[in-house]
């Protein structure tokens, strides 16, 4: 009866340390394999990590060096602008001047016209043409001292005057028409001056 007793007694002790041994076996396990996959995973992680920090090192270094080119080159983007404004400037200045100038020279040249019209218009005296024949005259006793304009009295023919030392002064082909000749002359007899005309001339008193 003892012995059934013992046995029935280590029985009940052998079956439950056996449980407890068994949980601690699963529970060392699962911790071994739990720690097992946290070493994979932490690896798993780290390397993700590692290759994720390459290509941000990388592009902050890029970033580094675009900021370091912007500022070697913000002084001359700086420069730049601020001759593209001057040259704004400059090309409205440009126009500006060149509209001036085409007034100013219009003006110019509206003031050479009129200037080549005063100085091409001759104005006449109220005064009656002198007409004289062909001949020899002195000024100051056939005709007085003045300005005239030498016009021929029919056909025209040469004209010539001599000042008061007989030098001569104008040689000239007087005629209506003719290829070497001119239909009117313009000229201030001195006294003293001697007139040479080959046909009658009218001489014009003008201002």
């Amino acid at each position: 009866m003892k012995k059934i007793f013992d046995k029935f007694k280590f029985k009940k002790i052998w079956i439950p340390t056996v449980a407890i041994v068994a949980i601690l076996f699963l529970v060392i396990g699962a911790i071994t394999g739990f720690i097992r996959g946290y070493d994979i995973g932490y690896e798993a992680v780290n390397i993700e990590i590692d290759n994720a920090i390459v290509p941000y090192n990388e592009l902050v270094n890029n970033t580094k060096e675009l900021e370091k080119e912007y500022n070697d080159r913000k002084e001359e983007l700086d420069e730049a602008i601020e001759l593209s404004d001057k040259k704004s400037e400059l090309d409205a200045q440009i126009i500006k001047k060149n509209k001036e100038l085409d007034l100013l020279n219009k003006d110019i040249a509206e003031a050479t016209s009129k200037l080549s019209e005063l100085q091409g218009k001759i104005t006449e005296k109220d005064e009656k043409p002198i007409e004289l024949p062909a001949g020899q005259f002195i000024v100051g006793s056939d005709i007085p001292e003045g300005r005239y304009k030498v016009t021929p009295n029919g056909s025209g023919g040469n004209f010539f005057v001599d000042d008061s030392n007989g030098k001569l002064v104008v040689s000239q082909s007087i005629r209506e028409d003719g290829e070497y000749s001119v239909s009117e002359y313009v000229i201030f007899l001195e006294d003293g001056y001697s007139i040479e005309a080959a046909s009658p001339f009218n001489y014009i008193p003008i201002k």
